[in-house]
């Protein structure tokens, strides 16, 4: 008995920043089946538009702009173990795979957790599941991306895209990181874009054309009950608000890294961007909200990296102000998505 528990014990300690993934995949897992806004949408989606066409006709519907590799994937292993159990599955191992790739980037598992749980944790995993599953070859993307493997960087971002098209937008990374003074450009486009909410200038309106030739499920954005609604909690502008001054901080502190390290001036290029697009789109919030909180996901690597500037100059005072702040991010996300669990 004792052998066995000091095996346990010892497979405990070498795993247990594997154990930890598992289990932050199993909670993000519960919440999401029995709390999520969307988890109704998808199990509706997949018994209605998924489960019951043939084989035949289901793949002939399918292009590399229709995100074949969730619908093909949900519907084989669907049909074996049953829905529930594919997105179980799959939540805990692309989270687990996301960490590890965090863990790797960040040089500190506790880091890229911690962070990752308190900005994208309950919103990808527990309630945007497609974009959470591609986001898992986001994260190794970017480590590639930082180890100068640029092919594998860019056959992970394809690969995102047929779980979640969305994900093509981390292409710019490529442009950015090969290309300094693109970024100087970006900077510009960052100070300049909140200009087009000041004068309610609509550039998705002059794209309708374009977005519904590569995907017409996307047109569903446009329509009217969907426009009245996008906004309702008032939160988008305040949003936006936040991050960039979150992102503003981070400049001031970090300057340094990110004039200097590429692979930071990319990632950083990258959130603003983000920033950008939910000012461009921001008459149109789903879309807007979708975009910046795609390419804000990079963000937990710069707050890593801004945790570890404050405790090596011992900003003690610092430090506990950007846990508290994350944490209080935290707390606002799960009542805004999980409003049932908490009686709301």
């Amino acid at each position: 008995m004792k052998v066995y528990f000091s095996k346990l014990n010892n497979f405990i300690k070498n795993n247990y920043e594997v154990i930890v993934y598992i289990a932050l995949g199993i909670i993000t897992f519960c919440l999401s089946i029995n709390f999520s806004k969307d988890w109704i949408h998808y199990n509706w989606m997949y018994e209605n538009r998924i489960s019951n066409v043939a084989w035949h006709s289901f793949l002939n519907t399918f292009s590399v702009f229709k995100e074949p590799l969730f619908f093909i994937s949900s519907k084989a292993f669907g049909q074996l173990f049953g829905f529930s159990i594919f997105v179980f599955l799959a939540t805990v191992i692309l989270l687990t795979i996301k960490l590890c790739y965090l863990s790797k980037i960040m040089q500190s598992a506790f880091l890229g957790t911690f962070f990752y749980v308190c900005f994208y944790l309950l919103l990808l995993e527990g309630t945007a599941i497609r974009v959470g599953f591609a986001i898992a070859c986001i994260i190794p993307a970017l480590y590639f991306l930082k180890e100068h493997k640029f092919f594998y960087a860019f056959l992970l971002i394809l690969i995102a895209s047929q779980i979640h098209l969305t994900a093509l937008l981390f292409l710019i990374a490529f442009p950015l990181y090969f290309f300094k003074p693109l970024n100087v450009i970006v900077y510009l486009a960052f100070i300049f874009s909140p200009l087009l909410i000041v004068f309610d200038i609509s550039v998705l309106n002059m794209l309708k054309e374009l977005i519904a030739t590569i995907n017409p499920k996307y047109l569903y954005y446009f329509k009217e009950d969907r426009l009245v609604v996008q906004n309702s909690t008032g939160l988008y502008l305040y949003f936006i608000a936040f991050f960039t001054v979150l992102l503003g901080a981070v400049f001031v502190y970090l300057r340094d890294l990110v004039m200097n390290d590429r692979f930071l001036s990319t990632i950083f290029s990258i959130t603003l961007c983000g920033i950008i697009l939910m000012c461009v789109f921001h008459d149109f919030v789903a879309v807007g909200a979708r975009f910046g909180e795609l390419l804000l996901v990079p963000i937990v690597i710069l707050l890593g990296h801004f945790y570890k500037t404050f405790a090596l100059n011992k900003m003690l005072l610092h430090q506990f102000a950007l846990v508290s702040m994350s944490l209080s991010y935290l707390a606002a996300r799960f009542i805004y998505l999980y409003p049932k669990s908490i009686g709301l």
